[in-house]
């Protein structure tokens, strides 16, 4: 009897896991009107911004996807979220909107992939996903607890964080740097272009540290390296925080 006990007691959880899904896709065309700021946040989902041609609207294709011990309950469950869209100052915020209470801690998930003006300025979240961006010139703020990271920008301001995943960025643009980059169990890659120039400082728990070329006033150390890339009276920053990663500056 004991061991029947324990065999239901460890098959409960797995039976309590929603098996059904359903999913729909959400197209729209949002005026940008004032808004120089994008913020787009989902809590499972990937997020991926390109630039677009037009410097007056936002494209949005968001994949919903919402799940339930039923394909009923899945059904229903999709035809209760949706994609949230609100103007707040010179800020435009995209999100994946549903009521909380009644998903029991299993989110939906909401995928997002936007087509935007390029000087837009972009703040990105997501909780389980990555986030990849390409082609726009504005400053770039990106944070995801699981997923890689993938940033390339004609700009030299980027905030970029991860738990768990890789980051790859890639910074073109003849200014100072003013970029931070942690990630805790990955390795990261950054690519600097078109006279980009600053202090890097960066440091690893567990990883090999490369240094890109040209390196000037260079210190190098089991954990950490610090050097000067660029203009000599360059005030510029770029650091770089990894715990298990490599870290290779080019």
């Amino acid at each position: 009897m004991r061991a029947t006990f324990l065999l239901v007691t460890l098959l409960l959880p797995a039976c309590s896991v929603p098996r059904f899904q359903a999913s729909k896709i959400v197209e729209m065309e949002i005026p940008v009107a004032q808004a120089i700021r994008l913020h787009c946040k989902t809590h499972n989902g990937a997020i991926k911004v390109m630039r677009g041609d037009s410097a007056n609207t936002v494209h949005v294709h968001a994949e919903l996807t919402a799940r339930g011990h039923s394909q009923g309950e899945a059904d229903v469950r999709l035809g209760r979220i949706d994609v949230g869209v609100t103007h707040d100052g010179d800020t435009l915020r995209i999100f994946g909107e549903y009521p909380h209470a009644a998903f029991a801690g299993d989110a939906p998930t909401f995928s997002f992939t936007l087509l935007v003006p390029e000087h837009m300025a972009l703040t990105l979240r997501s909780h389980n996903g990555g986030v990849a961006t390409t082609g726009t010139t504005g400053p770039v703020d990106i944070e995801t607890h699981n997923g890689a990271v993938a940033a390339m920008a004609a700009s030299t301001s980027a905030r970029v964080k991860t738990h768990n995943g890789a980051v790859c960025v890639l910074l073109d643009a003849d200014d100072a740097l003013d970029t931070q980059i942690e990630t805790h169990n990955g390795g990261v890659l950054v690519a600097l272009h078109g006279g980009c120039h600053g202090w890097l400082t960066a440091e690893t728990h567990n990883g090999r540290l490369s240094l890109p070329a040209g390196a000037q006033e260079a210190t190098v150390e089991r954990r950490s390296m610090r050097c000067r890339i660029g203009s000599e009276t360059t005030t510029g920053k770029l650091d770089i925080r990894s715990h298990n990663g490599a870290i290779e500056v080019q």
